[in-house]
């Protein structure tokens, strides 16, 4: 009976769980001020911000699958577990981590959802992954920034252009950014131009007319 207790518990806590990351997101998605911009934009430059809102969507979907196969291996030095559990451990802890400082809700409940006996040694490996992931994004990103300080400074670049549009035109990325100016007036002029301008995106020097 006491076991059937603790199953019904947890059961409540991960529903629970899965109900306030979803209502992060819901608060998130109301915070963005430039929702009208946004579908002005959508509409006007229809096809280059769909490609790359689909481009981030594949992406995260090969995130997700690469930190299964990550903690997959981990785990494995204490527990064979299958890819559904996996999957569903590491899903659980990106939302926990959306609603903790830090994400530092994500290893704890990695370690959680483990059977009882094996939640601190999943903890610890799961916090020992992210530590050597964080070493890893932060080196590549410094060996990014110095191997394109020289694209970037050339805005004729292809490269620069890309990187400027997926700044600029990501939705995610603004949703993602507490300091995300509520005006318009930050954005970029040909985005306040509107739609009088035509259709225009940054290929390569200056504007192209897709219209």
């Amino acid at each position: 009976m006491r076991r059937r207790h603790h199953k019904v518990v947890a059961r409540f806590l991960q529903w629970g769980l899965s109900l306030a990351a979803l209502a992060y997101i819901t608060w998130r998605l109301i915070q963005f001020k430039d929702w009208e911009l946004f579908f002005d934009t959508l509409y006007h430059q229809r096809w280059p911000l769909t490609g790359l809102l689909c481009l981030q969507l594949m992406l995260a979907v090969i995130n997700i699958a690469l930190e299964s196969a990550k903690w997959r291996q981990l785990s494995g030095a204490i527990v064979h577990q299958s890819w559904h559990n996996t999957l569903y451990q590491v899903v659980k802890g990106i939302q926990t981590g959306m609603i903790t400082p830090a994400r530092a809700g994500e290893p704890v409940v990695k370690g959680l959802l483990l059977r009882s006996g094996l939640r601190t040694k999943g903890f610890l490996l799961s916090a020992t992954g992210s530590i050597i992931q964080n070493v890893v994004l932060m080196l590549g990103g410094l060996a990014g920034i110095i191997l394109t300080q020289n694209l970037t400074a050339a805005d004729n670049t292809i490269f620069a252009n890309l990187q400027k549009g997926i700044l600029e035109y990501s939705l995610i990325t603004t949703l993602q950014s507490p300091s995300w100016p509520s005006s318009c007036t930050s954005w970029p002029a040909y985005l306040r131009a509107g739609p009088s301008s035509g259709n225009y995106w940054p290929i390569s020097g200056p504007l192209v007319n897709w219209a």
